[in-house]
C-alpha cells in the first residue's frame, strides 16, 4: 500500500492499486486504526 501510494502517476498500474489502497483504507473506520494500520505498513516495508 505505501508503495501504490507514493508511486508514479505514470505507472501503468497506478489507478488500480490506488484503489485498491483506498479500499483498504475505507475498511477501517477510525482514525486511531488508521494510524495503527499505517505504522505497521511502514515497519514491515522498512523491514523488507
Amino acid at each position: 500500500m505505501i508503495s501504490s501510494l507514493s508511486a508514479s502517476e505514470n505507472q501503468a498500474n497506478y489507478k488500480s492499486d490506488l484503489m485498491k489502497a483506498a479500499e483498504k483504507i475505507v475498511r477501517i473506520s477510525d482514525e486511531a486504526q488508521i494510524r495503527a494500520f499505517a505504522n505497521s505498513l511502514i515497519q514491515r516495508h522498512s523491514v523488507l
